[in-house]
């Protein structure tokens, strides 16, 4: 982070940016879900190539999805998405086998 720039560094030897980092950018500022670190632009630093590509976070937002979009709207809709597909609630865990592990927090009392 810089200020509210959330910045990637990169050191490919390629010139151009991967569509992946792309993705895992935008990821990263979704993930902000409460806007805890306040980002409001995103971009790549290319430790090879000296140079610092950056863009709106609403601009780029809006871009991946082909439509304006909002951060808060972008972070709730991709929250939900997670919390609705991904296999773990708090700390338990559900592995493939249908085994459930559970992390206790340093914090959390025992049952």
């Amino acid at each position: 982070m810089i200020g509210g720039t959330l910045v990637e560094l990169k050191t490919s030897i390629e010139k151009s940016l991967a569509a992946t980092w792309a993705w895992q950018l935008l990821g990263y500022l979704l993930l902000d879900w409460n806007d805890d670190c306040a980002i409001r632009k995103v971009g790549f630093y290319s430790g090879r190539h000296p140079a610092l590509l950056s863009w709106g976070a609403e601009e780029a937002l809006s871009e991946a999805a082909g439509h304006d979009v909002t951060i808060e709207n972008a972070r709730a809709e991709f929250k939900a998405w997670i919390l609705e597909h991904l296999p773990f609630r708090g700390t338990m865990f559900r592995m493939p086998d249908g085994k459930i592990l559970r992390r206790r927090l340093p914090n959390e009392r025992r049952p």
